[in-house]
């Protein structure tokens, strides 16, 4: 999903143990993230540059 209100290549809702790895998007300008993990997240794995994803749920794991 991109555009208001998250501006974000990938956004993650309502989701327990989703894995998303090594996107390459295009058109996510800095300081957006492409990663999205909203406060409804748990458990998630992310293999992203750490700088990339913003996390807002609990007991995510974001690594590069």
């Amino acid at each position: 999903m991109r555009g208001e209100p998250y501006d974000s290549g990938i956004r993650v809702a309502l989701s327990r143990g989703t894995f998303v790895a090594r996107n390459d998007l295009l058109g996510v300008d800095p300081p957006n993230s492409d990663v999205f993990l909203t406060d409804t997240t748990r458990d998630c794995r992310m293999i992203e540059p750490g700088d990339t994803v913003k996390n807002d749920g609990a007991n995510n794991s974001v690594t590069n």
